[in-house]
Formats: structure tokens, sequence, C-alpha cells
């Protein structure tokens, strides 16, 4: 997996992951519990795994999502803790939370970098559907794109109906925000739009 530099998110996702640490709900009486599998390696294992590019990066990647299952199945109103549906490109934002904390455990960054997703967690289940844009697509919840359309709305970039429906008007409000906040224009609902629009 290549680390992949979300320039115009990364600053924002990176100080409030690192100012943020959820705390432990299930523990002992002074706090510690058992990480289990490559969650208990270093954030550098993690890294070092990335940039020899040799498949265990998707290791941790797999064990990211069974911890966000695991979270889904244990956490009140959430259906889903994090809004972006690609593992890959979780495991991206989680590769860019161990570059900068290469001595937690892995456990530790995923956590902190759901803390911070957390205000865009999925709160119902929602269909999935593919929105497109030229060649690209992204897979989104029809839940989120209303939440990006109620935000762009709020932002006065989209005068559409919140429906959670992607058609040009979502198109084109997405891609004004992503111009005035200096992301890439995709016109898509992308990581780097859901982190910036809906975690801040």
């Amino acid at each position: 997996m290549k680390r992949i530099m979300m320039a115009a998110v990364w600053p924002l996702l990176g100080a409030l992951a690192i100012a943020t640490a959820p705390a432990a709900s299930a523990a002992d009486a002074d706090g510690n519990y058992a990480v289990r599998g490559l969650g208990g390696q270093s954030c550098e294992r993690f890294t070092q795994a990335a940039e020899a590019e040799q498949g265990n990066a998707g290791l941790f990647v797999h064990w990211m999502a069974g911890y966000m299952t695991g979270l889904n199945r244990s956490q009140e109103e959430t259906f889903d803790v994090s809004p972006i549906l690609d593992n890959n490109a979780m495991g991206q934002l989680l590769l860019n939370v161990c570059a900068d904390n290469p001595d937690v455990a892995v456990e530790t960054a995923t956590a902190r970098l759901l803390n911070t997703l957390a205000p865009a967690r999925v709160r119902q289940a929602s269909e999935v559907m593919q929105a497109e844009a030229g060649e690209r697509r992204v897979a989104v919840r029809r839940s989120t794109l209303a939440a990006v359309q109620q935000e762009l709305q709020r932002l006065g970039h989209y005068g559409g109906g919140i429906d959670g429906i992607y058609g040009s008007g979502s198109r084109n409000a997405l891609e004004a925000y992503q111009e005035s906040e200096g992301l890439t224009v995709t016109g898509l609902p992308d990581p780097a739009t859901l982190v910036r629009l809906l975690a801040q």
C-alpha cells in the first residue's frame, strides 16, 4: 500500500487524531485491556510494511476492518463508525496517523482515527450506491450523501433537495466545495472530501 498524503485534509485530521483519544469503556480497574492480533504491533511496523509493498500492509487493513466491525456492533446509535466504505482508503488514513506516531500501537492509532471520524459516523443502515463522475466512482451510503448535501447547503454550495441522490447538483456543489478548500476536484464524495466536510 502506498502512503497517500491528503495534503489539504491531513493537517486537520492529524491534529484531531493526535489531540483526541477515546476513553476506554471496557478495561480492567487500571484502564488496561488486551490487544489481539496486528493491532498490538507498533505503527512503525505498519509503516514499514506499507513502504515495503509486500502485501503485509493489507493484513493490518484487514485487522482494522475487523476492529471497526466490533465497534459497529458495540457502539450505541452507530451502524458504521466510518462514512468511508473503502477499506484501503481507511488504511491510508491510518497510515498517515501512524507516520506521525510511530511508537504507538496500531490499535491506539486506529482508535484515534475513528474518534476523529465519530461526528461523521453512520447512525442507521442505508443503501450503498455508486457516485460516478467521468471514469471515477465512489461507493457511498445514501445517508452519508444526504449529510454531505446538508453540509454543502449550509455552506452555500448546494441548492437542491436533501435526498441522498447523487446527480449533477450534488456533483457541481462538491466541485465548488473541493475547489474552495484546496482539495482535488473530483465532484465525488471521496474520502478526503468526507473527512474535511463531515468530520470537523
